[in-house]
């Protein structure tokens, strides 16, 4: 088995950096296998400014890689025997009831709002433009010119 970072026969020193990048200060620390960045913390791989750290140190990298990436962490995790599903055609015909979305219940408003709510519809409902407001006012417009029209005839 490799040595992991950190193992007893490693002497702990203080390996702390600073990486500059562009505008952007890090700090890395090799001991706590923290960053700035939060990456190898979350990660549990380290990040490209501990990458840069630990091999300007020349260590081996993949020492402090966290142990769940291991392959043999890997394979005792997954080695419980789980059992394949078969296809769907293979399913049995169970005659139960097919289970449909969840119905949708109206939202109660607050009656406080509901005067809001109705203010806002009226703004932003289509305000009535010419040619809508044009067409009655067109029909009793023309009545009236055909009237006087006859009426000028006679």
């Amino acid at each position: 088995m490799r040595k992991r970072a950190g193992d007893a026969d490693q002497p702990q020193l203080v390996r702390v950096f600073e990486i500059i990048e562009g505008a952007i200060q890090f700090t890395v620390d090799i001991n706590t296998h923290q960053c700035d960045c939060m990456v190898w913390v979350i990660s549990g791989i380290p990040c490209k400014q501990a990458a840069r750290c630990i091999l300007s140190e020349r260590l081996d990298l993949e020492s402090f890689v966290n142990e769940a990436y291991i392959e043999e962490k890997y394979r005792h995790t997954y080695d419980v025997c789980m059992r394949p599903i078969p296809d769907l055609i293979f399913w049995e015909d169970r005659n139960c009831p097919r289970i449909g979305p969840p119905q949708l219940k109206s939202k109660e408003v607050d009656p406080k709002l509901r005067g809001e709510i109705s203010l806002r519809k009226e703004r932003t409902s289509p305000k009535a433009t010419r040619s809508s407001v044009a067409f009655p006012s067109n029909l009793a417009i023309t009545k009236e010119v055909t009237e006087s029209k006859v009426s000028s005839r006679s």
